[in-house]
């Protein structure tokens, strides 16, 4: 077993801010490797009968994650005991992302027993968390490693912080389709990054624990390639409800490229089956993709909808996420080409939201965003005409761009071999924070083409982008690029100029 020890400052500097106890026989920044064995290592508490009671959770910080590895906490042995499967409770979380902070809530209701009433039978005693055994790390069968940089007790408060700040920014859940037989084609995960978080639920209802409240059995399912030359992992049985196993799609790759079946198919077989007394059932398979820093992320529509379609409908892409209501059935989507930008870059769009009037309690669309950056939204009146219809986009009740949206301000531009003269309309860009945006148009229809997310930046940087590229360009009304000495009527940052 490979071991490598280093000390780190930082973290042993946090412990003493936040006051949070690492557990006994840790070291930080240990380094295990296992052969796929059920290999693991414990650390046993104190006189294996610790109180943590006053804290809330015990938790792990981790890095060089490969294969997959159980973080999990074993409470002290039933005195009582018919039988071994009934010796200790445990609580286990399966450790899947290659880095990054997990935990576990201890177990502060359930009962730990230190003998049988005479009288009514029953087990008696003080709860679990006065009485911790062990903590371990524990391959799940398939070779792994893993470094433990520290595991500690600590209130919920301080789990979360440590967590939030050691997990990366993932955007809209989008979910995976899988048949009846649990089966999940390669090209469902199509368009995500390695980095992306895929969680499979499975539901348990039932009985699942035995008198004494130890779990029944140690598996409810697998997951495994196809073609079944790769093995993902088993799938333990935690709790009565939900049972969400992590994975990122990097360590589902190698199932997902396996040999194609009989029947020509890439993908995962998901297997379920039921434990002791408890019903157990595929639930749900939901991808969160990372947000990348100043990758853009943008929403358009790529399907026609007749009017009295879209209401209560959701259109995800690239974890933006546009919520319609149209309770008077006048929203549809058709083809028209627009394009928005400036002289010097813009992009096109093919098809159309139609507002079909202003906005209301009956006509109405959300925003939701999944980070902090620039929202960029490509809008054109649905009246040439119109020359009073606005916009306005508010988050948290703050008003963050309320202006009129005219064709007018379109400039043209030559484009393609003949040059030929095109409008481009402006783009709406402001600071947003991760949330709800509510989108309005209160005095008229508006035509939305798409809506842009790019991380990291601001409006303010956005909007001096477009001027810089916008100044000093000129156009006569031909749509042809003219210079500085061209006389007559001109059109230049998208308004028209008379120069003699």
């Amino acid at each position: 077993m490979k071991r490598i020890f280093t000390f780190l400052v930082a973290v042993f500097m946090a412990v003493c801010a936040n006051a949070l106890v690492m557990a006994d026989e840790v070291m930080a920044g240990a380094e295990y490797s296992y052969g796929g064995t059920w290999a693991g290592n414990w650390f046993n508490q104190g006189d294996m009968n610790k109180d943590v009671s006053e804290y809330d959770y015990v938790y792990i910080k981790f890095s060089g994650v490969t294969g997959k590895v159980n973080f999990g906490i074993v409470y002290s042995e039933w005195l009582k005991k018919e039988a071994w499967g009934d010796s200790f409770y445990q609580d286990v979380v399966t450790i899947s992302e290659e880095a990054g902070v997990v935990g576990i809530a201890l177990e502060k209701t359930k009962t730990y027993a230190v003998g049988i009433d005479g009288v009514d039978n029953e087990f008696k005693g003080d709860i679990y968390a006065k009485h911790v055994r062990q903590l371990f790390v524990q391959d799940q069968g398939v070779a792994s490693t893993i470094k433990v940089e520290g595991i500690w007790y600590g209130s919920k408060e301080e789990f979360e912080e440590m967590k939030n700040a050691n997990t990366p920014n993932y955007g809209e859940p989008k979910e995976i389709a899988f048949d009846e037989y649990g089966n999940i084609l390669a090209s469902e995960f199509e368009g995500l990054s390695d980095e992306a978080k895929i969680e499979f639920t499975i539901l348990v209802e039932g009985e699942a624990t035995n008198a004494n409240g130890s779990i029944v059995g140690w598996g409810i399912g697998n997951i495994k390639s196809l073609k079944g030359s790769v093995d993902v992992g088993n799938l333990n049985l935690m709790k009565v409800g939900d049972n969400v196993y992590t994975y990122t799609l990097k360590q589902l790759r190698a199932a997902l490229e396996d040999e194609p079946d009989q029947y020509d198919r890439q993908g995962l077989y998901w297997n379920v089956w039921n434990q002791g007394n408890a019903t157990c059932s595929r639930k749900s398979v939901v991808a969160y993709d990372v947000v990348q820093e100043g990758e853009a992320l943008l929403l358009y529509f790529e399907e026609d909808a007749a009017a009295g379609t879209l209401n209560g409908k959701t259109i995800e892409k690239g974890g933006l996420k546009l919520s319609l209501i149209d309770e008077s059935d006048k929203m549809a989507i058709d083809g028209n080409n627009a394009y928005f930008g400036t002289a010097d870059g813009y992009l096109k769009f093919e098809k159309r939201l139609k507002s079909g009037g202003k906005s209301s309690s009956k006509n109405a669309m959300t925003l939701t965003v999944p980070g902090a950056g620039t929202l960029k939204v490509y809008a054109r009146t649905a009246s040439s005409s119109a020359t009073d219809r606005t916009v306005v986009l508010t988050q948290n009740e703050v008003e963050l761009y309320n202006a009129v949206v005219q064709d007018g301000d379109a400039i043209e531009v030559p484009m393609g071999e003949e040059q030929k003269a095109t409008k481009v309309y402006p783009v709406i860009s402001v600071a947003v924070e991760a949330g709800d945006v509510a989108v309005t148009y209160p005095v008229g229809a508006i035509n939305f083409y798409g809506f842009e997310l790019v991380p990291g930046t601001t409006a303010i940087e956005a909007v001096s982008d477009v001027k810089r590229a916008q100044s000093n360009v000129r156009y006569n009304l031909a749509g042809q690029r003219v210079g500085a000495s061209y006389k007559g009527v001109v059109i230049m940052n998208g308004k028209k100029y008379l120069v003699r």
